[in-house]
């Protein structure tokens, strides 16, 4: 058989979030005010790489609470310090990490970012959705309701893609 021709050369492309993933937005709000933002290995983890460019640390699953925790109070709760997680994360990982800045009096923000799924490794289901991984409707973790329960005072729901809304609650929170 006669030798296979060389492909054309693809144009470089780094990794970038997905056409119309709803935490796009989240970014360009966060990349806008400026805030510290620590992160975890998640699709959002590639908010740190150009056009957003938004997240300053990625470390491992849940790191990010724990990060921002740990820097804010290592400047003395003077910085403008965000968490992001998304809710598969949070669900696994992220949970002791929020009640630890909680018990500890960190003055964070954190955000956690609900798309339903655990979209970097497949779309599986988690306890938030609702649905275990055999298809059974189970309840869903509230988000807000936990958030509330291990004692967080400011607590803000917004829907995803509005950026106003998103970024007048980021305001806040970084001003209490």
């Amino acid at each position: 058989a006669p030798p296979l021709p060389s492909p054309p050369e693809l144009p470089l492309r780094p990794p970038v979030l997905c056409p119309g993933c709803a935490h796009r937005g989240a970014f360009y709000v966060l990349k806008r005010l400026g805030a510290y933002v620590c992160g975890d290995i998640g699709c959002y983890s590639l908010a740190s790489l150009p056009p957003l460019a938004s997240m300053h640390t990625c470390l491992a699953m849940g790191a990010g609470i724990s990060q921002a925790h740990g820097i804010s109070r290592a400047l003395g709760n003077q910085s403008a310090t965000i968490a992001v997680i998304g809710d598969s994360t949070f669900t696994h990982t992220g949970l002791p990490a929020l009640l630890n800045a909680v018990y500890n009096q960190s003055r964070i923000v954190v955000v956690i970012l609900d798309n339903r799924s655990t979209a970097m490794t497949g779309g599986q289901d988690h306890p938030g959705t609702g649905r275990t991984l055999m298809g059974d409707r189970v309840p869903a973790m509230d988000f807000v309701t936990v958030a509330r329960a291990v004692g967080v005072e400011f607590v803000e729901r917004v829907k995803a893609g509005d950026t106003d809304a998103l970024e007048g609650a980021l305001r806040t929170g970084l001003d209490r």
